[in-house]
């Protein structure tokens, strides 16, 4: 069953009045449970790929369908609440809110999503990087638990899409 399906994908940028090709007529099939790599060389269109499926960037034509949605026809507000629900990055700054802890990082994406977060709450304790360090502002985090709260914070939706750069320390 898929859960991600691209039809003649392609996405143009326009650089001072020449065309860029980013990405050429892709044709894709994820299915459920598959783990997919999309490697290239820099410049080849992976970042927009993921862009493009994660609802953050439009294509120039072809169609993206995630689960049964077809991304194209949403409004900016669809696509958002189908990130919040559906769909999840791991940027290369992880995109952690500073001034909040790691529990209440994970208690906000909760709070979003419309569901309880108890302090017990077993899903929100399992991404505590670690037992004293879960009430320090992310900048005091190892860079070990700053990747293991991003990807903790993935596991609340059910999809994960995730770049390379995101496997780097935060500057």
């Amino acid at each position: 069953m898929p859960i991600i399906t691209i039809n003649k994908l392609i996405k143009d940028y326009d650089l001072n009045g020449i065309a860029v090709n980013a990405i050429r007529g892709i044709d894709m099939t994820i299915d459920k449970g598959e783990f997919t790599a999309i490697a290239g060389p820099s410049g080849s269109g992976k970042t927009t790929l993921l862009n493009i499926i994660g609802g953050l960037d439009y294509p120039t034509s072809g169609s993206v369908i995630v689960g049964d949605r077809d991304l194209s026809g949403m409004s900016s507000r669809e696509l958002s609440d189908m990130r919040l629900n559906n769909i999840g990055f791991i940027f290369q700054a992880y995109n952690l809110i500073p001034v909040l802890s790691a529990m209440e990082n994970v208690e906000y994406i909760l709070l979003l999503q419309g569901e309880p977060a108890p302090p017990d709450r077993a899903d929100a304790q399992a991404v505590r990087p670690a037992a004293d360090g879960a009430r320090l502002p992310p900048p005091a985090y190892p860079v070990g638990d700053w990747l293991a709260l991003a990807i903790a914070l993935l596991l609340l939706v059910e999809r994960l899409l995730a770049t390379r750069a995101a496997w780097r320390a935060p500057a």
